[in-house]
């Protein structure tokens, strides 16, 4: 079951209900790259690991909440736990210059286009 932030999954062994984020993200175009940012509020730089993987490019990381074990909620909508989402990156993508960036909450990740994809100006003579 999926809400607009969270997603659960049950257990089938346990019934258990387990949490994940799929962090809210932004992708832009430019002539020569792309964009992705995701919402991360929260999260320390630390928790966040950004990777590629069989062509896809992964950002996931962990939302520590620490809580004291007697604390007795009346709502909890912040959830701790694991987060991920996936990109597939086909072939215009120069997986060797991405490049990514963090500050207040926002990861921006730049994906530069191969050279060969990019629009090319001509000169008329």
């Amino acid at each position: 079951m999926c809400g607009t932030q969270f997603c659960y999954v049950e257990q089938p062994e346990t019934k258990e209900k387990t949490y994940f984020r799929a962090p809210a993200v932004d992708i832009l175009e430019a002539d020569d790259h792309f964009e992705i940012k995701a919402n991360l509020p929260g999260v320390a730089k630390e928790n966040v690991k950004v990777n590629v993987q069989n062509s896809q490019l992964v950002i996931e990381g962990k939302v520590d909440a620490p809580v004291a074990d007697e604390t007795k909620y009346i709502l909890q909508e912040r959830r701790k736990g694991d987060f991920s989402r996936r990109f597939n990156l086909g072939d215009t993508i120069d997986t060797e210059s991405i490049d990514a960036g963090y500050e207040n909450g926002v990861l921006t990740v730049v994906l530069k286009k191969k050279a060969e994809v990019q629009p090319k100006s001509i000169n008329i003579k």
